[in-house]
């Protein structure tokens, strides 16, 4: 029989029993997930998925957000009492209780997540080594019954495919960056010291390892069928060592050099005999989105298609100029070694794909460790799985003490509501004038210019508003931080606006689970903008 229950859990029934599934095996569940839309403020309990713990007081979920349902409705705590609704966004789980006419169900997204299989019963369940992170409909007539059940109508005919079943996919093989090319170099002359060859195809592919950058190129050399290996430099290296280097001019382009015979061996003389086989591309560019890869260029034998059915992540542009200048000081200042916190702190800056980075000790209440927090270009964060924070653990253990524990969370990202009143020259254009106010706002305040625990000052942005040419006055109403916990208590007297927004900083919970540092940047859009007569 078909299974009707919904997808959701550590636990997963499949029709028969054996279907070639092991333990350890990675596969990929796919299905349609319900979306909870609020059409008003809705006082919510948040569950933190980084500290793993719930959050003592309620905050705001502002009206608009959508937020993918894991259970409910369930039925009401109390007489009276609205149902209650389990949902999450990326960083956090919600349990609330909108009354009917406050939300709506938007039309259900096709998602999928990755899980590792624990074990494998006779019945045909299937243990996950963790529960899932969503909860999956199995077929389009179970969407249907649920949007009955809540006496709304079913999806429109006009949106989203609903014949698409929950699905396990068991061929699943982890992918990275780049297209695979091979080509002569050139001829080589054992006459020539250092000889170099210029690689044709650009840029060359590097991809995570755990080594001290963070990275390790794809770049292969056989020079007459012989494996040659890349080395950092040639110093210190014998005569004979079959070794070369590399090196990335301003406009992408990789020189390979090889040896002198006295540090590094030099190119055996032959024709055509230094042959390259690498992968080209590299950059943000890769981050391709759900379902946008569909053909491959060199399949196995046997494989008939492929294609992504999660989003691709960790891709990182080259360095600019600039970044590396900022960059080279923290590189000199470990020397590969991780003594001290701010080594850890700069060597994880320096990490491949790793934007900003923060460490602290903390205490666990039975150990002290090394609290790494970091964030990806472009404010990305990290999966919890991510194979980039498992390489730079290991990347620490082999530079540093391996005794020492070290924890490493992505940051947690945090936002403020702004709402303001500008008055404007009358010698100016209004309009040009606060959409400058929006630009500079979005800069000042962006995750480009903010830090792990750093505060905002009602101050700093009324002087980021009066750098915009033409602004003569300003009047902030709003300023607070999103989602700002409600306290119930007994009337009292109207506070003043807070002179300081603080994020938080890294700690221990009181259960002992650890919490990362937070970035505070502007909620956009302003919660409010307007001219002041």
């Amino acid at each position: 029989m078909p299974v009707t229950r919904r997808v959701r859990g550590s636990s997963i029934e499949i029709e028969g029993r054996d279907k070639g599934l092991f333990k350890g095996q990675r596969i990929v569940v796919r299905g349609k997930r319900a979306r909870l839309r609020l059409l008003a403020d809705a006082s919510v309990y948040r569950y933190s998925l980084e500290a793993n713990a719930w959050e003592q007081q309620p905050r705001v979920v502002r009206s608009g957000s959508i937020l993918t349902v894991l259970l409910g409705p369930l039925p009401p705590v109390s007489s009276g009492s609205p149902p209650t609704w389990l949902a999450r966004d990326d960083q956090a789980v919600y349990w609330l209780s909108p009354r009917r006419g406050r939300w709506t169900l938007d039309e259900p997204e096709l998602g999928a997540e990755v899980a590792t299989i624990k074990s494998v019963h006779d019945d045909g369940t299937v243990i996950l080594e963790r529960m899932l992170g969503y909860s999956y409909f199995p077929n389009a007539d179970a969407i249907i019954r649920y949007y009955l059940s809540l006496r709304l109508p079913h999806p429109r005919p006009d949106g989203p495919k609903l014949d698409d079943d929950a699905v396990i996919l068991g061929n699943v093989a982890r992918a990275t960056h780049g297209e695979t090319v091979s080509e002569i170099l050139g001829s080589g002359d054992a006459s020539h010291a250092n000889q170099r060859f210029l690689l044709k195809q650009t840029p060359l592919t590097h991809v995570g390892a755990p080594t001290e950058s963070g990275t390790e190129s794809s770049l292969e050399i056989r020079i007459g069928d012989i494996l040659w290996r890349e080395a950092s430099s040639f110093y210190g290296r014998g005569p004979r060592e079959r070794i070369f280097t590399t090196a990335t001019l301003d406009g992408g382009e990789t020189i390979v050099a090889f040896g002198d015979g006295r540090t590094g061996a030099r190119v055996p003389t032959g024709s055509n005999n230094v042959v390259a086989r690498y992968r080209k591309g590299i950059g943000r560019a890769g981050n391709v989105g759900r379902g946008s890869i569909s053909l491959l260029t060199d399949g196995p034998l046997g494989v008939r298609s492929a294609f992504n059915p999660v989003p691709a992540s960790g891709g990182a542009d080259p360095e600019t100029r600039d970044e590396a200048r900022r960059a080279a000081p923290v590189t000199v200042r470990t020397l590969g070694r991780v003594v001290s916190l701010t080594d850890y702190e700069d060597f994880a800056r320096s990490f491949a794909g790793i934007a900003k980075a923060h460490a602290a000790w903390v205490w666990s209440g039975q150990r002290r460790e090394v609290l790494i927090t970091v964030a990806g270009a472009g404010g990305a964060r990290f999966a919890e799985d991510s194979p980039q924070l498992a390489n730079l653990v290991g990347a620490l253990r082999k530079s540093g003490d391996p005794f020492v524990p070290v924890t490493v969370r992505s940051y947690v990202p945090s936002t403020f509501d702004l709402g303001l009143k500008a008055k404007i020259d009358p010698d100016h254009l209004q309009d040009r004038v606060m959409a400058g106010v929006v630009v500079e706002l979005s800069r000042a305040f962006g995750f480009d210019m903010r830090d792990f625990g750093q505060p905002v000052a009602l101050s700093e942005v009324a002087a980021a508003v009066h750098r915009v040419p033409g602004v003569v006055a300003v009047d902030i109403d709003v300023f607070r931080i999103t989602g700002t916990p409600i306290r119930h208590r007994p009337y009292r007297p109207r506070r003043r606006m807070p002179a300081v927004l603080r994020p938080d900083r890294p700690q221990v919970a009181p259960d002992g689970s650890v919490r990362a540092a937070a970035i505070l940047t502007l909620a956009l859009p302003l919660h409010q903008l307007q001219v002041m007569t």
